[in-house]
């Protein structure tokens, strides 16, 4: 009886552990793949950058991933007006994460490159 008692409460440690991991995340990888891409930004995605996003909008990610993925691989300087429409569309539907919700805001306000305050919200995501 006790090692069945000890083999649940392991496992209920277990469980528990990979629940707050997944909850610290704080985004998918492709959320975490735009965060470090805008983290760096300066004025436009580079080459590479922009093959990521490309693989992002080709990829099997929700909808709202991948207006966000379009809106930053279009990116001159700030999102286009065609762009902050679904940018708009994504901050406003409660079937985002909460992490795609604030990359899409920073990319909806962004000019040249994201502020001081984004990149410490842009870093959180990563992590």
């Amino acid at each position: 009886m006790k090692i069945k008692s000890s083999i649940l409460v392991m496992l209920f440690v277990v469980l528990f552990a990979l629940t707050q991991i997944a909850i610290a995340g704080g985004g998918s990888q492709s959320e975490k793949m735009m965060a470090k891409i805008l983290i760096n930004l300066n004025h436009f995605p580079s080459a590479s950058e922009k093959s990521q996003l490309k693989n992002i909008i080709k990829g099997s990610g929700s909808s709202h991933e991948k207006a966000v993925a379009t809106a930053i691989l279009n990116l001159q300087h700030s999102a286009s007006s065609s762009d902050k429409k679904q940018l708009k569309k994504v901050m406003n539907d409660g079937s985002a994460s909460s992490s795609l919700k604030d990359i899409a805001k920073i990319v909806y306000s962004l000019s040249h490159q994201p502020s001081r305050g984004d990149k410490k919200m842009l870093a959180a995501i990563i992590e």
